[in-house]
Formats: C-alpha cells, structure tokens, sequence
C-alpha cells in the first residue's frame, strides 16, 4: 500500500492510497474533543462497560470503491498504515477511530471528502482538479 497525501489543514488530511486494482482515500479527522461512549456504537455492553475516554478522538474514514475487498486482513493493515501516519500523535491519550465506507463512484467520494474537511471553496477546487 503506498500513500500519497492529496491534502491538509488544520485539523484533516486526506491520503490517496494506492490498490492494486483501484485507489482509496483516508480522511483523517482531529476532532478535537475527548472521546465519547457514542464514538463505538458497535460495542457490546461489556466492552461499553471498560470503556474510558481519552483526551482526544480521531475519526479516520476509509473511502473505497465496490471493488475493494473489505476483508479483516485488509482492514488490518488500513490500520498499520493510518498508525504510520499517525506515529507523532499521542497515541496512549488519543483514540483512533478506523470506519470503512463504500461509494458507489468518484464523486460521491469527492463529495464526502468535501463534508468531512473544513476547507476552503479555492483548496477543494484545487484538490478536485
């Protein structure tokens, strides 16, 4: 998997990441807040029970097309990669968060990148580009 960062602001990213058979993008996203039980819908009720919240939640959205196999090896090393990228972050007070999304095209993925990034109308123009 190699990764390309198409963009950055204050608080998001976005990285191109390269498949074999298509790219993908991340969208990392500083939220800025501590963590919250609400952040892991899917965990059960004893997992809820341990659950501590830290200092800081990163939300880090998966952007794939229906061909890319979303698989429990794949998703494992997305993860490897986005702490790779992640490695200057304090990590033992800060929660990732990995969620895949599927879309079924380019442009629902630009317009998703769009909602999840507060940038300017000139930097996405650029980035779409």
């Amino acid at each position: 998997m190699n990764t390309l960062r198409e963009f950055k602001s204050l608080d998001s990213e976005v990285w191109r990441v390269r498949l074999d058979e298509s790219d993908a993008f991340l969208v990392i996203k500083d939220e800025k807040r501590r963590s919250e039980l609400t952040d892991y819908p899917w965990f059960s009720e004893h997992e809820a029970s341990l659950f501590e919240s830290k200092e800081n939640v990163i939300q880090v959205s998966y952007l794939v097309t229906p061909d890319v196999r979303l698989s429990p090896e794949h998703l494992a090393e997305v993860f490897e990669v986005v702490e790779q990228l992640l490695h200057h972050v304090a990590q033992a007070s800060c929660d990732i968060i990995l969620t895949p999304h599927t879309f079924p095209s380019e442009s629902d993925r630009l317009n998703y990148i769009q909602k999840m990034c507060t940038v300017d109308s000139d930097a996405y123009n650029d980035f779409t580009q």
